[in-house]
């Protein structure tokens, strides 16, 4: 038997397309199956049935999986990141890198973190031992201690990851599950949008606009290495999670996505030598895809309303805010009230903040403006912006640890551009350069990246990133 996790004792895990339930190309038939309970859950919203009556059959039904096929581990995981049910503080994606981790660990035949690159786990503990700091100042020491456990779920899913996802075909079926997922996603919210006149999110919620994100990089990355119909097929995912993102009415992806596109055209511009690439088709790859991005983004513009609407509301005047009819709906507005809320907290505890994860409850004592606007637009929710968040919540030594940490990251998805050579290594050195990058970039809109299904899938994107340097560490020493 080939192809599948060596087991202690000299047996081997099985994988997926070798199991008595599964031949030839397995993996497709459980993506396929991934696909009809996404529908299944689309359907069960619409219908506002509760999904918490058949979250646990199909949970069970995924750990069944597991046992009898190693490579659909992360799948599940992937699978889990769209289903928005919990225990305590932890959502079951957030949970279940530990069941992971301790499957690689205990099953593995030569479990080794030794060869995890320093600059990835290094820069993550430091950042957490900063935020384990900065609790000293929280005004709900127990909530902002147990909520310290989606970091180190997001350590954990880093290394089990790592351990578990060991070459392209891994890869390429966890990236193959996730645009599926958030395809079928795109549709549920293309369906509901029919159905009401608010902003709807799918079955995903509001994780999905930077799931939508993520996965229009990585199909656009399979589209350009791939030929024939898979290469129709990779444009239409493309397109298809384009129109879901149009219709959440959501400006910040569309802008991180830009500034992406920016930061890997200089990437390879400046990595052509070593990667053996000319500079004529970076640039012409880059026109090709902006003029793309142009027509979608003018469609978009034109086609919905509310898409327009919220591009068009840009203003950050906060002068005469007595109400929330002053604010005219103006959401990038609401934003300022809680920056300037965010950045009193940190007037007040410069050094090591107010404590990670406490400013939902603690910006009450930080608020200058009124009762009212408070309680409405700023009460009980988060700062919006990670670098802002780190520099409330963890003071200066966290953020400064938080920007050392992402630069650390940014740092290893460079070298894994200059180190790669065959097209197959050079397809996903550039696009999980860019998974990062867009990450990086969307901590300046968002702090979600803290948070819940977002925190594990930034695991499950550096844990990737980290398996990648390996896959060309080996290749370089082959």
């Amino acid at each position: 038997m080939t192809g599948g996790i060596p087991l202690a004792g000299g047996f081997q895990m099985p994988a997926l397309d070798e199991t008595f339930f599964f031949r030839g190309k397995g993996w497709r038939l459980a993506i396929f199956g991934l696909l009809l309970s996404a529908l299944l859950f689309s359907y069960l919203a619409l219908v506002k049935f509760s999904t918490a009556f058949i979250v646990l059959p199909v949970a069970l039904s995924f750990l069944l999986l597991v046992s009898l096929a190693g490579d659909i581990v992360s799948i599940v995981l992937v699978a889990l990141l769209f289903v928005n049910q919990g225990i305590w503080y932890l959502s079951l994606s957030a949970l279940f890198p530990f069941v992971m981790l301790l499957f690689a660990l205990f099953a593995l035949r030569r479990p080794s973190l030794r060869e995890l690159p320093a600059g990835v786990w290094l820069p993550v503990c430091i950042f957490m031992a900063t935020a384990l700091l900065s609790t000293v100042n929280s005004i709900d020491k127990v909530r902002s201690i147990s909520m310290l456990a989606q970091l180190v779920s997001f350590l954990t899913t880093i290394a089990a990851v790592f351990l578990l996802d060991s070459s392209h075909r891994i890869i390429k079926r966890i990236m193959t599950a996730f645009v599926a997922l958030n395809c079928a996603n795109s549709v549920a919210i293309l369906i509901m949008a029919m159905h009401s006149s608010s902003r709807v999110f799918g079955f995903a919620g509001i994780w999905f606009v930077d799931f939508a994100g993520l996965g229009i990089i990585m199909a656009t990355a399979c589209f350009f290495s791939s030929a024939g119909l898979k290469r129709f097929a990779w444009i239409a995912a493309a397109g298809i999670q384009a129109a879901g993102l149009f219709a959440t009415q959501t400006r910040n992806p569309i802008m991180v996505l830009g500034l992406v596109g920016i930061t890997v055209v200089i990437a390879l511009l400046s990595k052509s030598r070593q990667m053996k690439i000319t500079r004529k088709a970076v640039l012409s790859t880059a026109a090709i895809t902006a003029l793309i991005v142009a027509l979608l983004l003018g469609l978009a513009l034109i086609s919905s309303g509310g898409f327009k609407e919220r591009f068009s509301k840009t203003t950050l005047s906060a002068k005469g805010i007595h109400s929330a009819a002053d604010l005219g709906g103006n959401s990038l507005l609401t934003r300022v009230l809680i920056w300037d809320t965010a950045i009193n907290a940190f007037k007040a505890h410069p050094f090591i903040g107010i404590g990670m994860y406490s400013f939902p409850s603690a910006s009450k004592k930080y608020y200058t403006f009124n009762d009212a606007v408070y309680a409405l637009f700023v009460k009980g929710l988060s700062p919006h912006v990670a670098y802002l968040t780190a520099l409330c919540e963890t003071g200066i030594l966290g953020l400064a640890a938080f920007i050392a940490m992402m630069l650390s990251l940014f740092g290893v998805g460079l070298r894994n551009l200059g180190c790669s050579n065959s097209p197959e290594e050079k397809q996903y050195s550039i696009m999980l350069f860019a998974l990062v990058s867009y990450i990086i970039y969307s901590c300046a809109f968002s702090d979600a990246w803290f948070y819940s299904h977002a925190i594990v899938l930034f695991g499950i994107i550096i844990g990737l990133a980290a398996s990648q340097h390996r896959i060309l560490r080996m290749d370089r020493s082959a």
